[in-house]
């Protein structure tokens, strides 16, 4: 068995070996190389960290390590080929330890119960659990002086002030949250609205996102409750 980093061409590969994988598992929504496209054609991708097992010439399973946010994916391999995933595993935390990272993540519903399991077996302890929550707009109240609140765009300026404001919530250093905000493949930077004080410094920082390609928040299966879980990046 091989195990390679990315090559153009991959992404439909990708997207048809999590379908393969993960269609049985609950709230199961199927992956489309479109939406693999949009991640490795964003600004920063690195493609020696997203990683690929092939066996007789046929590509059978893949793990992606993302080194902005040091969150790992669990391998999704094609059934009758399992064995790849713990090589391809090891490749992803491989990959965190050449990259200085000292601790990763990994973020799935808590109702999937074989990849909870796999990140269980390998050390991995629960982090966190995050709840959707939603309101219809004609439901929240009114300020009657809203266009006066001195709320505008965020700035690169005002990235020491979020960073001070997000110590120990935000997971990326500070050094990156320029190309996380402002280069970021799933929202523009347009979305980023900052409420500000009588000195103009941040007070607050909100997102705003109209999209179509979003879940509808109407629809979110309630059972759907993320599971972050995390461990220490592997040592020498």
């Amino acid at each position: 068995m091989n195990i390679r980093t990315f090559q153009p061409g991959d992404e439909a590969t990708q997207a048809a070996l999590f379908n393969v994988a993960a269609f049985a598992l609950p709230g199961f929504k199927a992956a489309t190389s479109d939406d693999v496209k949009r991640r490795t054609r964003a600004r920063g991708f690195d493609p020696g960290a997203r990683f690929y097992a092939e066996e007789g010439g046929q590509v059978v399973g893949y793990c992606v390590l993302e080194p902005e946010q040091g969150r790992v994916s669990v391998p999704w391999c094609r059934k009758g080929f399992e064995s790849a995933a713990g090589p391809l595993f090891d490749a992803a935390l491989d990959a965190a330890r050449a990259r200085g990272l000292d601790t990763v993540f990994a973020a799935y519903r808590r109702d999937w119960e074989p990849v909870l399991t796999f990140l269980a077996d390998r050390g991995f302890v629960v982090a966190r659990e995050i709840v959707n929550f939603w309101a219809d707009p004609v439901d929240l109240p009114t300020l009657v002086n809203r266009s006066k609140l001195p709320i505008d765009r965020l700035r690169r300026t005002d990235l020491p002030a979020v960073a001070a404001m997000g110590r120990g919530l935000l997971r990326l250093p500070d050094e990156k949250l320029e190309s996380y905000f402002f280069a970021n493949p799933y929202f523009p930077a347009e979305a980023l609205l900052v409420l500000r004080g009588a000195d103009d410094e941040p007070v607050a920082i909100g997102i705003g996102l109209e999209s179509s390609t979003y879940a509808d928040v109407k629809k979110v299966d309630p059972n759907a409750r993320a599971s972050g879980s995390a461990r220490s990046a592997p040592k020498d």
